[in-house]
């Protein structure tokens, strides 16, 4: 590598401070419009997906159960 940068280092660079700035109009745009709170966690507590799942699982499976027993009882 020479001491001298090439174009596409120089490119980069300028790439990367465009960018950079772009972020920062952007996040100064944010905390206008919403304050400090735009980057605060929400209150909301996650959902718990493995309940959820199971849930939904064993509904399916009572219901097929059901179907299959009214099935059986029209005959």
């Amino acid at each position: 590598m020479s001491a001298v940068p090439e174009k596409d280092d120089i490119l980069l660079q300028r790439l990367a401070e465009e960018e950079l700035i772009r972020e920062a109009r952007l996040a100064a745009a944010v905390v206008e419009t919403n304050g400090i709170q735009a980057w605060q966690k929400c209150g909301i507590p996650k959902t718990n997906k493995r309940f959820l799942n199971n849930i939904v699982l064993n509904t399916l499976s009572s219901n097929r159960t059901m179907m299959k027993a009214k099935g059986s009882n029209r005959k």
